[in-house]
C-alpha cells in the first residue's frame, strides 16, 4: 500500500515547474530533485523540500466508507533566500490543495490546506516555511 507521504512525493515530482526549482528539471523521477522524507541528507544542497507525515488515521471507517483514513502531512521548504522558499511553498500549495483523484498511486478525496509557518534559521542562514495538509484518502 502506497503511504500519503509517498503518494504526495510522486506527484509532486512529475512537476516540472517545482523540480526546476529542486534540480529536477531536465528528466523528473522518482529520485531526481531534492525532495527528502522525514529529514534532509546531511551537507544537501538547498533548496529542498523535506516531506514528513505528521499523523495518519488510518481507521477502517472514516466518513462512512470501509478502508478510508484521514492523514497529516507537513512539507518544509527550505531555502537560501526568503523568496525561493515562498515560491517552493506557493508552488506546492497550488499543486496539493483541494486536489482529488488518483494521487502518485493514492485514491485522495480531496487535500486541505492546514496551516502555514515561515521561519529563518540564523545558524544556518536557511529561510523556512512550512505547511501542514490534511489528506482524505481511501486505502
Amino acid at each position: 500500500m502506497v503511504s500519503i507521504s509517498q503518494s504526495i512525493d510522486t506527484y509532486l515530482r512529475a512537476d516540472s515547474v517545482l523540480m526546476g526549482y529542486l534540480g529536477g528539471i531536465t528528466a523528473p523521477t522518482a529520485t531526481t530533485g531534492r525532495i527528502y522524507s522525514m529529514t534532509a541528507m546531511d551537507g544537501c544542497t538547498v533548496p529542498y523540500v523535506v516531506i514528513t507525515l505528521v499523523s495518519d488515521t488510518d481507521t477502517i471507517e472514516h466518513f462512512g466508507k470501509q478502508d478510508a483514513g484521514q492523514g497529516r502531512v507537513q512539507i518544509d521548504c527550505v531555502a537560501a533566500t526568503k523568496g525561493t522558499a515562498i515560491a517552493i511553498e506557493q508552488r506546492i500549495r497550488t499543486l496539493l490543495r483541494y486536489n482529488r483523484g488518483t494521487l502518485g498511486g493514492l485514491s485522495i478525496w480531496t487535500i486541505e490546506p492546514a496551516g502555514r509557518r515561515e521561519a529563518y534559521h540564523s545558524d544556518t542562514s536557511r529561510y523556512v516555511y512550512s505547511a501542514d495538509y490534511i489528506c482524505h484518502v481511501e486505502y
